[in-house]
């Protein structure tokens, strides 16, 4: 293997510049530079093309796809919509449930306070009437007791009228014994 080196040529001053690279080696470094520079277009050009290519192919098969997915959005959105459309009108029929529940609710609550007022009425005319009741006993009662006061205290009168007499016949007749005997 043959070596290279730098060092076989004697290098002249006029061949270098100031800052020590000779214009073989700028004229090199420009045209690798320009190499490279190509190297990469032509990279990013085959890259274009195939993104390019690509991107078509995949257009070409999206844009069927993209209406199925069309389709499938408006089908969705429509089933959507039904579903949201059935779902307001059960929330309406249970509100009107609840409405009618609660109006039956409220019947039957007013049916037990009108029974409970009629009970509690009821009951107040029962005990007015047995109070009534108890006060006309009571009145009868004590009627009673003062008639039965005033037969005794007659018939104490009476017998008292009837003991007087009595005591009385029986002083006329000691009496008369004793002016008989005496």
């Amino acid at each position: 293997m043959a070596q290279y080196s730098n060092f076989d040529r004697v290098m002249e001053t006029r061949d270098h510049f100031k800052n020590g690279a000779s214009s073989k080696s700028l004229t090199s470094r420009t045209n690798f530079r320009i190499t490279q520079t190509f190297s990469k277009l032509g990279k990013m050009a085959i890259i274009t093309i195939i993104a390019m290519f690509v991107a078509g192919t995949i257009n070409a098969q999206t844009e069927p796809n993209t209406r199925q997915i069309e389709q499938q959005k408006q089908k969705t959105i429509r089933h959507a919509e039904l579903k949201a459309q059935q779902k307001t009108k059960r929330a309406e029929f249970n509100a009107r449930q609840a409405e009618q529940q609660k109006q039956k609710t409220l019947r039957m609550a007013e049916l037990k306070v009108q029974q409970k007022v009629k009970r509690a009425e009821f009951n107040a005319r029962q005990a007015e009437q047995q109070e009534q009741k108890t006060i006309r006993m009571a009145e009868l009662k004590v009627q009673q007791k003062i008639q039965r006061a005033e037969l005794d205290a007659r018939r104490a009168e009476q017998q008292k009228q009837k003991t007087i007499r009595q005591a009385e016949l029986k002083a006329r007749q000691v009496e008369r014994q004793a002016l008989t005997a005496g």
